[in-house]
């Protein structure tokens, strides 16, 4: 939304609020200091009913509305009533004394009235911000001139100088001259003097030449110091030791690969959005994660999957079509064993290009369904990528209780926004480690992460992993 846009819907609701605070006040201000009964007068036609004259009747008579106090329509009929009991006198309504709608009237007016405060504190603080920022700005842009401008000014300083001295030289040379002429002077001596005087003017320049170098050196070094830190603050690499000591905060271990128990690490998930580094962390992590590694993908380049077996390339859907089906016949085999007391090796399969995978291969969206829900006791890990959070981009409609089967790692935007969503229902943190922790992985950029598993949430970082 732009700026303008923004100041016209303010404008709006405020016009708004004020219109609806003087109808609401208006409102509360109409009642009457009696209770009234309103009546019609009636009187019959002698033609009938539905004749000609009875309507104009009605009309001249019967809905011309008239009032009378309450007292006398309650009295209607006693001595002394002024309003006698008749057929054509009838009751329409009764106009209490209080305004039934004077306090939520009232109520309205106040409403508005906050709301319009409201909107105006607004625009003050977005005004006031856009003042400051437009100062120090100002303060900024003046001050870098400024500083741009130094070695200028500098520059026409020692100009100045060169041509006050190169003036006083000539007027002493004229001035020597016409002391020879007048023989004032000996030109042995004046020569001996004029030597002298151009050795110091010679050290002087040298010396104001050497300042100045010295001068351009010093601000080269602080431009290019300041660059250094311009790059620093815009490319902060965040390695594990460098995770600060937070309240309340856990780290994710990635050590933990190595160490927790497939129970607790059935299978993973790697979210992230294309160009994110899921490819490079999933190699990383099997090579962490204890047991034997396959992966089913279409294409590879070089550096990936290096000292992995690796199955589909290039767009061999045969070959993974084949390998699934070993796996699932596998599946089948390792339960038979677990159930006659043989515990299987852990073996760890990773699928990549899983989108082109699921369209080509028929049986593969049926295979990973079943061993997300029963490959635990088989001890086999799968380790798929996605760009989305929903399991469904897997093929796996309505399968939502599948996500606890698997350890989420979300990376980069991912992890930043689900930081966000935890820590907005986070009670038990105080809102200082919250905006430290999403700090860090906003500065973290794609190597932000955060996982999600049985045994708990933790923020963390990516390690940097350089191929071989």
């Amino acid at each position: 939304m732009s700026k303008g846009t923004g100041a016209a819907i303010e404008l709006g609701a405020i016009s708004a609020l004020f219109i609806g605070a003087v109808a609401c006040t208006l409102s509360s201000l109409s009642k009457q200091p009696y209770d009234l009964v309103e009546i019609r007068f009636c009187p019959p036609s002698a033609n009938g009913l539905n004749s000609k004259e009875q309507k104009e009747l009605d009309e001249h008579y019967c809905r011309v509305p008239r009032y009378v106090l309450k007292e006398a329509w309650d009295s209607r009929g006693l001595f002394g009533s002024s309003v006698p009991v008749r057929d054509d006198v009838k009751f329409k309504r009764l106009l209490p004394t209080d305004n039934l709608y004077q306090h939520i009237a009232l109520t309205g007016t106040a409403l508005c009235l906050a709301g319009i405060s409201f909107a105006i504190a607004i625009r003050n603080n977005l005004l006031q911000n856009k003042y400051y920022n437009w100062l120090e700005e100002l303060k900024t842009a003046g001050f870098t001139t400024w500083n741009q401008q130094k070695s200028q000014r500098e520059l026409i300083a020692f100009n100045q100088q060169l041509n006050t001295q190169l003036k006083a030289d000539v007027a002493a040379a004229l001035d020597n001259q016409t002391r020879v002429q007048a023989g004032l002077t000996n030109v042995e001596s004046l020569e001996k003097q004029q030597q002298k005087q151009e050795t110091l003017a010679n050290t002087q320049y040298d010396l104001m030449i050497a300042e100045l170098r010295r001068k351009i050196a010093e601000e080269n070094s602080k431009a290019v110091k300041a660059e250094k830190e311009i790059n620093q603050m815009t490319s902060i690499k965040v390695t594990l030791s460098e995770l600060p000591t937070i309240e309340g905060i856990d780290w994710w271990d990635w050590g933990w690969l190595e160490t927790k128990s497939p129970d607790d690490l059935p299978h993973l998930r790697l979210i992230g959005a294309t160009g994110s580094g899921k490819t490079t962390l999933a190699d990383w992590v099997l090579d962490k994660l204890p047991g034997d590694c396959k992966v089913l993908t279409v294409k590879r380049k070089p550096q990936q999957w290096q000292n992995k077996v690796v199955v589909g390339v290039p767009e061999d859907f045969e070959s993974i079509e084949s390998e699934l089906i070993e796996f699932e016949a596998d599946r089948k085999k390792r339960l038979s064993d677990v159930a006659a007391g043989i515990e299987p090796e852990l073996i760890n399969i990773c699928i990549d290009e899983w989108r082109a995978i699921k369209e080509k291969v028929e049986p593969a969206v049926d295979i990973i369904r079943d061993t997300l829900a029963l490959s635990r006791e088989a001890r086999q890990r799968l380790i798929l990528m996605a760009q989305g959070r929903q399991v469904k981009t897997f093929g796996l409609k309505d399968e939502s209780d599948l996500e606890e089967c698997m350890a989420s790692f979300y990376i980069g935007k991912f992890a930043i926004e689900e930081s966000r969503s935890y820590y907005s229902s986070a009670k038990h943190l105080t809102e200082e480690s919250k905006n430290e922790v999403i700090q860090l992985l906003e500065k973290s950029g794609n190597r932000a992460v955060w996982v999600s598993t049985s045994f708990g949430v933790f923020p963390g970082v990516i390690p940097e992993i350089k191929s071989n």
